[in-house]
C-alpha cells in the first residue's frame, strides 16, 4: 500500500500559507486599528508594534518557504515576499522611535481597565520640563481609546516618572489617579 505524500506534503504547505495570510489579516486590522487612534498594549505596557517584529519576519519566512514548495517556483510569491521584507526592514526604525511604553493602572477598586502614556514637554521660561499623562480605556482585550490629556507644569516630572515605574499611586474615589500632587481623572 502507498502512501501519497505528495497530497499530504501540499496540504501541510497549504496549510503554512493559509496561517501565514490569518498572520497578515491580522496585522492589517491592527494597522487599521492604530490608524483610528486606538493603542495597542500588551499586558506588561508595551506598545504592540515592538511586539510584532519579530512574528512579521516569523510568519513572513513560513510563508516564503510554503509558497516557494507549494507553487513550485514562480515568481509572483517571491515577489511578494521581497516586497513585504523590503516594508518591514524600512519599518524597523520607524516602529522603534514612535513606539511609546504604557503604564497598566491595575487597582481592584476601578470599574474599568486603563493604561496611561507619560510624555515631559519643555516650559518656556523655565529651567524644568512639565509632565503630560495620556490616560487610555481599554474596550477590547489589548485596545484602549485615548480618552484625555492631563498636564502639570510643576517641577515634579522625574518624582512623577518613578512613582509610575514603581507602580506607587492611588486611586481615589475610583476614578481618579492620584501620583504624588498630580490627579488624573480617569474617564
Amino acid at each position: 500500500m502507498k502512501i501519497k505524500t505528495k497530497g499530504i506534503k501540499n496540504k501541510i504547505l497549504f496549510f503554512f500559507i493559509l496561517l501565514s495570510a490569518i498572520y497578515f489579516f491580522i496585522r492589517i486590522i491592527m494597522l487599521i486599528l492604530s490608524f483610528l487612534g486606538f493603542a495597542l498594549i500588551s499586558p506588561d505596557g508595551k506598545e504592540f508594534i515592538i511586539g510584532t517584529i519579530i512574528p512579521d519576519f516569523f510568519f513572513l519566512t513560513i510563508y516564503w518557504i510554503a509558497s516557494f514548495l507549494y507553487f513550485r517556483n514562480t515568481k509572483i510569491p517571491l515577489i511578494i515576499s521581497l516586497v513585504l521584507f523590503t516594508v518591514l526592514v524600512i519599518s524597523i526604525l520607524p516602529r522603534l522611535y514612535l513606539a511609546q511604553e504604557y503604564h497598566i493602572i491595575e487597582n481592584r477598586n476601578l470599574k474599568d481597565d486603563y493604561a496611561v502614556s507619560y510624555h515631559t514637554y519643555k516650559i518656556i521660561g523655565e529651567k524644568y520640563r512639565g509632565n503630560s499623562v495620556q490616560v487610555y480605556k481599554k474596550v477590547f482585550p489589548f485596545t484602549y481609546e485615548p480618552q484625555s490629556e492631563y498636564k502639570d507644569s510643576t517641577n515634579q516630572a522625574g518624582d512623577i516618572m518613578m512613582e509610575l515605574y514603581r507602580k506607587n499611586y492611588k486611586i481615589k474615589d475610583g476614578n481618579t489617579l492620584t501620583i504624588g500632587d498630580f490627579e488624573i481623572p480617569l474617564k
